[in-house]
C-alpha cells in the first residue's frame, strides 16, 4: 500500500485481514521514475519490490496509540476554537469599550458581562460567541470522560506524550 492523506480507514480494514505493508513513496523511487504510470504497474513494481525486501515501509504506529493521537488532535481543536471564541468575546467587549482586567470568564466576569449595557446587535454577538464557548466547554469536558485521559488535563499532558510516540531507529 502506497502512503498518502486520507489512508487510515483503508490501513485498518486490510490490516485486520492480512500483513500490510505501507510505502513511503518519496523513497521509492522506482515508481515515482517510471514512464508508464498506472496502478497496475505501481502494484506489480511493489510487489516485486517487497519480494526483495527493498520497499521503504512508513512506520505505522499500534492502534492504541493512533487512537490516542485522534484524541489527542481533537482536544488540540477544541482548546484552540476555546481560544478563537474568547478571544472574539474580548473583541466584542473592546470594541464596544467594556473592556475587564480580571478574570472574564470566571464568576467575577460573568456578573460583569450580565450588566453590561449593550446595544441589540452587540449583545446578540456577545451572547452567540458565549453559546458557542458553553458548548466547547462541554465537549472538552466529555473528552475527561476517556479512560485514556482520566488521570492527566485534556490540554497538556497527553498531547507531549502521544505526539511523541514513534518508530525506535
Amino acid at each position: 500500500m502506497n502512503e498518502c492523506a486520507g489512508i487510515e480507514g483503508d490501513y485498518e480494514t486490510l490490516d485486520e485481514h492480512m500483513d500490510v505493508t505501507l510505502a513511503n513513496p518519496s523513497k521509492t523511487r522506482v515508481i515515482a521514475d517510471a514512464k508508464v504510470k498506472t496502478d497496475r504497474v505501481d502494484s506489480k513494481v511493489l510487489a516485486h519490490l517487497l519480494r526483495a525486501n527493498l520497499v521503504a515501509e512508513s512506520y505505522v504506529p499500534p492502534k492504541d496509540v493512533r487512537e490516542r493521537r485522534d484524541l489527542v488532535r481533537a482536544c488540540k481543536a477544541l482548546v484552540e476554537d476555546r481560544t478563537r471564541e474568547k478571544n472574539r468575546v474580548r473583541a466584542v467587549l473592546k470594541r464596544t469599550g467594556n473592556q475587564y482586567s480580571r478574570e472574564l470568564f470566571g464568576p467575577t466576569g460573568r456578573e460583569f458581562r450580565a450588566e453590561l449595557t449593550l446595544s441589540e446587535v452587540d449583545r446578540a454577538v456577545l451572547d452567540a460567541h458565549l453559546a458557542v464557548l458553553q458548548n466547547i466547554e462541554e465537549n472538552a469536558h466529555d473528552f475527561s470522560r476517556v479512560e485514556d485521559i482520566k488521570s492527566s488535563n485534556c490540554y497538556c499532558k497527553i498531547y507531549l506524550v502521544n505526539q511523541s510516540s514513534g518508530p525506535s531507529r
